[in-house]
């Protein structure tokens, strides 16, 4: 189905044997022009398809627009597909919620800002994607990126985004979050809750979530993050969230519960980069942090980033339970949490050294264990 106008509705049906694979031409619902708005896709059965079951944008040739209120709901999206689930490129106020992906090797779920004409200005924001069920990814099963191409006058905004409530399972990055290109690229205010993400068998070194220059006012909230199976072969590490990037605003971190099931000798629940800036605030707290190497890792971290984390915890991590960096980097402030022990000489085995344990919780029960993370 092309939907070649505005006010457009697929509903109810089933879109199948469209080919052959990698053809950019056979999609299920498909709008690849400047702007289509008002366009609702619910209730298909899309399979046996060349390229994606939806594909909107307009990345490569003609002029370049925004699709407004798109609404994706109640699909079921399975293998054989030759690219992706939904690739939702340049849309905005836009919901994609309740579909079913099974089996679609990468990109699940896109929510894209792509640039690529020239002088081209592309703003993708204020999009949820909620309550999907993806299963059998192996990398990026939902993947917000702004990306431009072709050249330095070209801009692409993604903001505003929320990610609510997905159950994903897969082998490799549940989520990624990033920017790129020559041009202007702004990834900002997005926020994730409630999902329920699931790494079974990791095929390479990675992380489940991956947070790259994201700027603007975040957060990640009430998400369960396990990790199970082995590591392929080689592999000695698997991280449930990666956080870095010059452009990193700030990030709040809380009620979170992470999972690492001793998988790996170097794996981390957080992993903070040495790239974050100055200016960057996280703050973590009510997060349960369990059986990783170290349950959060940084590097030198620069002088006056702020990292905070209060009301954790940090139990079960089989070298440290915070990791700091060498050399003069920045302290960490990890007053009140829970380390699973309650005497000083314990906590501090707990922790390395740039980091400020004291006071510590001497008490690991949790004052509402069906609430996610640690209250």
């Amino acid at each position: 189905l092309e939907a070649a106008g505005d006010n457009v509705t697929s509903e109810g049906c089933e879109i199948k044997n469209y080919g052959p694979d990698g053809n950019t031409n056979a999609d299920g619902v498909v709008a690849w022009n400047s702007s289509n708005n008002n366009v609702i896709v619910r209730d298909n059965y899309m399979h046996h398809l060349g390229y994606a079951g939806v594909l909107t944008g307009n990345g490569w040739g003609g002029p370049q627009g925004v699709h407004d209120n798109w609404q994706v709901t109640y699909n079921k999206v399975e293998s054989p597909i030759g690219a992706y689930g939904f690739d939702m490129e340049n849309v905005k106020n836009s919901s994609i919620s309740n579909n079913e992906i099974l089996n679609i090797p990468f990109y699940n779920i896109n929510v894209i800002a792509l640039a690529t004409e020239s002088g081209a200005s592309v703003t993708t924001e204020n999009v949820v994607v909620s309550n999907n069920v993806l299963s059998g990814g192996n990398d990026r099963n939902i993947n917000l990126f702004a990306w431009t191409d072709g050249g330095a006058d070209r801009t692409a905004v993604v903001q505003n985004i929320t990610v609510s409530n997905n159950s994903v399972s897969g082998i490799f990055t549940m989520m990624d979050v990033w920017k790129t290109g020559p041009g202007t690229t702004t990834i900002q205010n997005i926020t994730i809750t409630g999902n329920t993400l699931t790494v079974n068998n990791p095929k390479a070194a990675g992380n489940a979530v991956s947070f790259g220059d994201v700027g603007g006012t975040s957060v990640f909230s009430g998400n369960a993050v396990t990790l199970t199976g082995a590591l392929a072969g080689g592999v000695t590490f698997f991280h449930a969230m990666n956080i870095g990037g010059a452009g990193t605003g700030t990030l709040t971190i809380n009620n979170n519960q992470l999972d690492g099931n001793d998988l790996g000798a170097l794996n981390c629940g957080f992993r903070l980069r040495n790239t974050l800036p100055a200016t960057a605030v996280l703050n973590f707290s009510g997060n349960t942090i369990t059986e990783f190497a170290n349950g959060i890792r940084s590097d030198d971290l620069t002088a006056g980033v702020g990292i905070t984390v209060y009301s954790n915890s940090i139990t079960s991590n089989s070298n440290k339970g915070i990791l700091n960096g060498s050399g003069v980097g920045q302290l960490v402030d990890a007053s009140s949490n829970w380390w699973g022990v309650n005497t000083e000489v314990g906590v501090a085995a707990a922790v390395s050294t740039n980091v400020d344990y004291t006071p510590w919780l001497n008490n690991g029960t949790d004052a509402e264990p069906v609430t996610p993370g640690f209250q």
